[in-house]
Protein backbone atom coordinates (compact mmCIF):
# COMPACT_ATOMS: atom_id res chain seq x y z
CA UNK A 1 0.00 0.00 0.00
CA UNK A 2 2.94 2.38 0.92
CA UNK A 3 4.09 1.51 -2.77
CA UNK A 4 1.26 2.62 -4.10
CA UNK A 5 0.90 5.71 -2.67
CA UNK A 6 4.49 6.49 -3.29
CA UNK A 7 4.05 5.72 -6.55
CA UNK A 8 0.83 7.98 -7.01
CA UNK A 9 2.63 10.59 -5.37
CA UNK A 10 5.17 10.51 -7.99
CA UNK A 11 3.12 10.93 -10.31
CA UNK A 12 1.43 13.70 -9.54
CA UNK A 13 3.77 15.79 -7.90
CA UNK A 14 4.99 19.09 -9.76
CA UNK A 15 8.33 18.58 -10.81
CA UNK A 16 7.83 14.73 -11.64
CA UNK A 17 8.90 13.54 -15.50
CA UNK A 18 5.79 11.77 -15.53
CA UNK A 19 2.69 13.68 -17.23
CA UNK A 20 -0.58 11.99 -16.95
CA UNK A 21 -2.29 11.10 -19.87
CA UNK A 22 -5.63 12.83 -18.59
CA UNK A 23 -8.14 11.15 -21.03
CA UNK A 24 -7.43 8.19 -22.88
CA UNK A 25 -8.05 10.31 -26.60
CA UNK A 26 -5.46 12.46 -25.81
CA UNK A 27 -2.48 10.39 -26.61
CA UNK A 28 -4.26 11.04 -30.21
CA UNK A 29 -3.21 14.92 -29.75
CA UNK A 30 0.89 14.23 -29.24
CA UNK A 31 2.95 15.19 -32.23
CA UNK A 32 6.23 14.11 -30.62
CA UNK A 33 6.51 12.26 -27.61
CA UNK A 34 7.19 9.69 -25.26
CA UNK A 35 4.17 7.48 -23.81
CA UNK A 36 4.63 5.09 -20.75
CA UNK A 37 1.81 2.69 -20.47
CA UNK A 38 1.89 1.19 -16.87
CA UNK A 39 -0.69 1.33 -13.62
CA UNK A 40 -0.15 1.51 -10.09
CA UNK A 41 -0.57 -2.04 -8.88
CA UNK A 42 2.05 -3.57 -11.53
CA UNK A 43 5.00 -5.03 -9.59
CA UNK A 44 7.29 -4.70 -13.11
CA UNK A 45 5.59 -0.73 -13.81
CA UNK A 46 6.86 0.06 -10.39
CA UNK A 47 10.39 -1.43 -10.95
CA UNK A 48 10.30 0.51 -14.08
CA UNK A 49 9.28 3.32 -12.75
CA UNK A 50 12.43 3.76 -10.08
CA UNK A 51 14.47 3.13 -13.23
CA UNK A 52 13.01 5.50 -15.18
CA UNK A 53 13.24 8.28 -12.60
CA UNK A 54 16.94 8.96 -11.99
CA UNK A 55 17.49 9.00 -16.09
CA UNK A 56 14.16 11.42 -16.96
CA UNK A 57 15.45 13.78 -14.34
CA UNK A 58 19.27 13.54 -14.65
CA UNK A 59 18.24 14.36 -18.49
CA UNK A 60 15.23 16.90 -17.99
CA UNK A 61 12.87 14.79 -19.70
CA UNK A 62 9.36 14.34 -19.59
CA UNK A 63 7.22 11.74 -20.67
CA UNK A 64 3.42 10.57 -20.44
CA UNK A 65 2.20 7.95 -18.21
CA UNK A 66 -1.30 6.52 -19.18
CA UNK A 67 -2.59 4.50 -16.06
CA UNK A 68 -4.27 1.69 -17.87
CA UNK A 69 -5.93 1.09 -14.00
CA UNK A 70 -7.13 4.76 -14.20
CA UNK A 71 -8.35 5.44 -17.70
CA UNK A 72 -10.02 1.40 -18.10
CA UNK A 73 -13.21 2.57 -17.93
CA UNK A 74 -13.08 5.52 -21.16
CA UNK A 75 -14.62 4.71 -24.15
CA UNK A 76 -11.29 5.27 -26.07
CA UNK A 77 -9.56 3.21 -24.06
CA UNK A 78 -9.76 -0.06 -26.33
CA UNK A 79 -8.93 1.67 -29.44
CA UNK A 80 -6.01 3.55 -27.69
CA UNK A 81 -4.71 -0.24 -26.93
CA UNK A 82 -4.78 -1.27 -30.53
CA UNK A 83 -3.86 1.80 -32.08
CA UNK A 84 -0.09 1.63 -30.15
CA UNK A 85 -0.14 -1.89 -30.23
CA UNK A 86 0.18 -2.56 -26.44
CA UNK A 87 -0.39 -5.87 -25.22
CA UNK A 88 1.11 -5.77 -22.08
CA UNK A 89 2.82 -2.92 -19.23
CA UNK A 90 4.96 -1.38 -18.56
CA UNK A 91 5.72 -0.40 -22.30
CA UNK A 92 7.23 3.12 -23.84
CA UNK A 93 5.45 3.81 -26.81
CA UNK A 94 7.29 6.96 -29.28
CA UNK A 95 4.20 8.55 -30.81
CA UNK A 96 4.61 10.73 -34.10
CA UNK A 97 1.56 12.84 -34.98
CA UNK A 98 -0.54 11.43 -32.76
CA UNK A 99 0.38 8.08 -34.37
CA UNK A 100 2.32 4.85 -33.28
CA UNK A 101 5.75 4.90 -33.98
CA UNK A 102 7.88 2.86 -32.34
CA UNK A 103 7.61 0.69 -28.97
CA UNK A 104 10.29 -0.51 -26.25
CA UNK A 105 9.06 -3.09 -23.86
CA UNK A 106 10.89 -2.62 -20.76
CA UNK A 107 10.79 -5.91 -18.70
CA UNK A 108 12.71 -8.64 -20.16
CA UNK A 109 11.37 -12.42 -19.55
CA UNK A 110 13.20 -12.74 -16.21
CA UNK A 111 11.93 -9.90 -14.72
CA UNK A 112 15.39 -7.24 -15.37
CA UNK A 113 15.68 -3.88 -16.76
CA UNK A 114 18.38 -3.35 -18.88
CA UNK A 115 18.97 0.83 -17.84
CA UNK A 116 21.35 1.65 -20.93
CA UNK A 117 19.08 0.24 -23.54
CA UNK A 118 16.10 2.09 -21.68
CA UNK A 119 17.98 5.21 -21.30
CA UNK A 120 19.64 5.14 -24.55
CA UNK A 121 15.97 4.44 -26.17
CA UNK A 122 14.85 7.51 -24.23
CA UNK A 123 17.06 9.82 -25.20
CA UNK A 124 17.22 8.92 -28.84
CA UNK A 125 13.19 9.57 -28.89
CA UNK A 126 13.01 12.60 -27.31
CA UNK A 127 15.06 14.44 -29.87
Amino acid sequence: MIILLFISLLIRENNSPFEPVKTAKDIYSYHNACVLFGRKTCQSCRLTNKVLLPILKSNKIKIYYFDTDDLRDQKEFDAVLSDFHVEQVPVLIKVENGKYSNSMYLIDENNRIDSNKVKNTILDWSE
